[in-house]
């Protein structure tokens, strides 16, 4: 559980875990997200604050933000449409995240890339000026050589080959697929494959590579052409051939200059 506190006279966002009530999975994989947040240092990451441990708690402190993408979504859910120059600007921080994390020695796959999962700062004119991935409590760190096989994240946003397992595993193209189902959910402002089945039915299109339903209104508009065509690219049910965080940063930071 995440709660607001006060540390230091610092307003900052507390994760707690009660160790009397918890499985040694559970206290281990907690262990693991403090131990990968306090090496991560960047604008897109949510910032690792401190830790301590007790004989019932363990406590992990973070920056606090009030925001997170689900509340841009909800909030121009009002007006249809988020600006496609809003969307790339969105689409930019949060590469410039996953860039990041994918550049470590060894690297992170974060695995559960959302918009519950991208805290937001506003300015002044309640626009977004900074976005920080969070949550990292089915991340693991991934050499060159490896592949990961673990089934977690959330199945709306997650690649086919994570959800379903395969023989060979998975890379970091995990984290650009779900990139791209957050790109289609700032697009059409509802959950990829929202209204299109129970779930048996939208695991099955998952499964198969079948993308939700874009809207008319979105894939018919000049403007939204090369986001569409990004989302597109990081969707791509052959992980091999989606694009890299690194290149994903020059399509977003390309989506920008042509607005």
């Amino acid at each position: 559980m995440v709660n607001r506190c006060t540390a230091n006279g610092l307003s900052c966002a507390v994760k707690s875990l009660d160790t009397r009530q918890t499985n040694k999975r559970t206290v281990d994989g907690f262990i693991r997200e403090i131990s990968i947040m306090e090496n991560l240092r960047h604008p897109a990451i949510v910032r690792f604050l401190g830790h301590d441990v007790t004989i019932n708690s363990i406590r992990l402190f973070m920056e606090f933000y009030p925001h997170s993408l689900v509340t841009i979504i909800k909030k121009y859910q009002r007006v249809k449409k988020i600006p496609a120059r809003e969307i790339s600007n969105i689409g930019l921080k949060v590469a410039e995240g996953l860039e990041y994390l994918h550049r470590l020695d060894p690297s992170i796959v974060h695995r559960d890339i959302k918009p519950g999962n991208v805290l937001v700062a506003l300015d002044e004119q309640d626009q977004v000026k900074l976005c920080k991935i969070t949550d990292f409590d089915v991340s693991r760190e991934l050499l060159p050589s490896q592949m990961a096989t673990t089934i977690c994240g959330t199945p709306q946003y997650s690649a086919p080959e994570m959800m379903f397992g395969s023989k060979e595993g998975y890379t970091l193209a995990v984290d650009i697929y779900s990139f791209g189902m957050v790109l289609y959910e700032l697009l059409t402002l509802v959950t990829p494959y929202e209204g299109e089945g129970d779930s048996r039915a939208i695991a099955s299109k998952i499964k198969d590579g079948v993308l939700p339903t874009m809207r008319s209104e979105v894939s018919n508009d000049p403007d939204y052409q090369q986001l569409l065509e990004i989302y597109k690219n990081c969707t791509l049910y052959n992980a091999s051939e989606r694009p890299s965080a690194t290149d994903l940063v020059m399509l977003m930071k390309g989506s920008l200059k042509k607005k």
